[in-house]
């Protein structure tokens, strides 16, 4: 079932408008299997913890999710770890949903980064990290080599002045 943010891992509950920022309440229906250190079974419940996570902005607001986070711990007497509720829609990496890192790359591109973090309510740091790692991963997959240096100037054709440039690989020592 779909439900309002449009993220089938969570369920969700109240939300709060202060027409700047909405904020919706959510827990997680994501329940673990096993514990991810050792695969054992034999897990259980070992309290909450509340996360707040930014999504993409909605109707010219920031929005924002405060998830619920079951923690799990291992019954093995020789693991004994404690982990939490998996959050598939998440960012591993930032306290944002993975839309939301996909919204400030795709719009890093078109937008300044200080035009893109106003809009997302970020810091300025943190879209030129998503956007930077972004070029790169996409450099990497099609293993173009940038232009280190671009050369440009200017020459007469016809009696008007026309831009010109060249750019070229060269190692910089």
């Amino acid at each position: 079932m779909t439900n309002a943010l449009w993220l089938d891992s969570l369920d969700i509950g109240p939300v709060e408008d202060d027409g700047r920022r909405r904020t919706f309440s959510a827990t997680c229906n994501v329940v673990p299997e096993h514990c991810p250190k050792c695969g054992n079974t034999a897990i259980y419940r070992h309290g909450t913890e509340t996360n707040r996570f930014m999504d993409t902005p909605a109707f010219n607001r920031e929005v924002f999710i405060r998830v619920a986070v079951q923690r799990y711990r291992c019954r093995a007497p020789e693991c004994k770890a404690t982990f939490a509720q998996p959050l598939p829609d998440m960012d591993d990496r930032r306290q944002m949903t993975r839309r939301c890192v996909e919204y400030i790359a795709a719009q890093g591109i078109q937008q300044t980064y200080s035009a893109v973090a106003r809009q997302v309510g970020v810091h300025e740091k943190t879209v030129r990290e998503i956007c930077n790692g972004d070029f790169e991963a996409r450099m990497k997959a099609r293993q173009i080599k940038p232009v280190l240096l671009l050369g440009i100037d200017e020459l007469t054709l016809a009696g008007c002045s026309r831009g010109i440039s060249e750019g070229r690989r060269r190692r910089m020592c």
